[in-house]
């Protein structure tokens, strides 16, 4: 279970419940210097940053994780 704040802006380094090219993720939100552009990358390091094609919206800047450890 997660616990998010609504939020439209978060800082780089918050993990984000986002919206980019019309799929939701949960993502650390990234900011490229050189190439002057918002990313989203995944906590593991085997998938790419995803960079939006069409359009980015940040809809809330998680605040807690919540894990079950037995049934």
């Amino acid at each position: 279970m997660v616990i998010i704040e609504r939020k439209k802006e978060a800082i780089s380094g918050d993990i984000v419940l986002a919206q980019i090219d019309r799929e939701w993720t949960l993502k650390i939100l990234k900011r490229d210097r050189i190439k002057r552009a918002i990313y989203l990358e995944a906590a593991n390091p085997k998938y790419p940053p995803f960079y939006p094609h069409q359009e980015l919206q940040i809809f809330g800047v998680v605040k807690a994780v919540i894990r079950k450890f037995s049934n």
